[in-house]
């Protein structure tokens, strides 16, 4: 006798609130991004006028596969594109999503893993991918973050095959600023990352103290 089995539909949902006011009403009802059998890691960014751009993930033939989407949005939740594919491989990598940060301009950048390396892509405010894929460590990792200023520039932190945490930033162009600088030897969570109007930024992690 065969057996069948079904996966259930997932729905990737967000919702708008105005800005600043004491009771945080939402600005209308949820708004559907994506409806897949294995919606993982939801990211979302904003830019200063208020439009946004929302990316997941997609498990697919089995668990076997993975596909990253991104679609763009208004200020007032209308969509601005159809969902966009950012990057499809195999579930091999230690961790699955994505990452985003935004910019002044609309523009965008989505990070995300594959088994051998850590990458980065560079979107046009109208979801058009600007020049290939940026290495930003070729190593497999646990945990990742991204954060920007604005101005195209952007800061990745992460944790790698050892379980220390580091950090690489890149230029408005898309190149790096340096090769990746160690933070931390050890930690024991996933790290955040906040960056500065002035460029500078910060990394905050969880350790384990010895005595």
């Amino acid at each position: 006798m065969k057996t069948l089995r079904f996966v259930p539909r997932l729905l990737l949902l967000l919702l708008l609130f105005p800005a600043l006011l004491p009771a945080q009403t939402p600005l209308g009802g949820a708004i559907r991004v994506a409806t897949a059998g294995g919606l993982q890691g939801p990211s979302v960014a904003m830019s200063p006028r208020g439009d946004f751009v929302v990316a997941w993930s997609e498990l697919r033939s089995g668990n076997r596969q993975t596909a990253v989407f991104c679609r763009l949005y208004a200020a007032d939740g209308s969509p601005s594109t159809a969902p966009v594919l950012i990057h499809r491989g195999t579930t091999a990598a230690r961790t699955v999503g994505v990452r985003l940060a935004m910019m002044t301009d609309g523009s965008f950048v989505a990070v995300f893993p594959t088994p051998a390396a850590l990458l980065a892509q560079r979107f046009t405010a109208r979801g058009k991918p600007m020049g290939g894929n940026l290495v930003v460590t070729p190593e497999s990792v646990a945990s990742f973050e991204i954060g920007s200023r604005g101005d195209g520039s952007f800061a990745v932190t992460w944790v790698g095959d050892l379980p220390g945490i580091a950090t690489r930033a890149f230029g408005p162009a898309g190149q790096p600023l340096g090769p990746q600088v160690a933070v931390v030897d050890a930690s024991t969570g996933a790290p955040r990352l906040a960056v500065g109007a002035d460029g500078s930024f910060l990394v905050v992690w969880v350790q384990v103290e010895t005595s």
